[in-house]
């Protein structure tokens, strides 16, 4: 009687095991993966960083500013890289690293620094 029990117990276990996979495999899965909406990346390269940052926003993108290349190949101040890659699928919400292109022949301002008056004094000819 005791080794009936058990086995019924035991095969009770096994077709509520079976059924919580099948019913987590063909409801509750499926509904959790739709949560987040995917979308395709569009290709950013030409643009400037405005056009990213506005046609990113359009596809619920978010813009992550990774940095500038010193080239001569594209114009300055636009879109040469970006990660992930055009045509990629990924979810709503995703950053998107983006590298614009800078000019070889960029000036940039010496930035003003505020030294002590030692650094001015003539009087002292030796080096200090």
């Amino acid at each position: 009687m005791k080794i009936r029990v058990i086995g019924i117990t035991i095969l009770t276990f096994m077709l509520l095991s079976l059924l919580t996979a099948i019913l987590m495999d063909k409801v509750v899965m499926p509904r959790v993966v739709r949560l987040h909406r995917t979308v395709v990346v569009p290709d950013l390269q030409g643009l400037s960083m405005e056009e990213v940052i506005q046609k990113l926003q359009e596809k619920g993108l978010v813009f992550e500013f990774a940095g500038e290349v010193i080239t001569d190949k594209y114009p300055p101040g636009v879109a040469i890289e970006q990660e992930p890659l055009p045509g990629m699928i990924v979810k709503e919400g995703r950053r998107v690293k983006v590298v614009f292109s800078k000019s070889p022949h960029s000036q940039h301002p010496i930035p003003k620094v505020s030294l002590p008056e030692e650094f001015f004094d003539t009087s002292d000819t030796s080096i200090k």
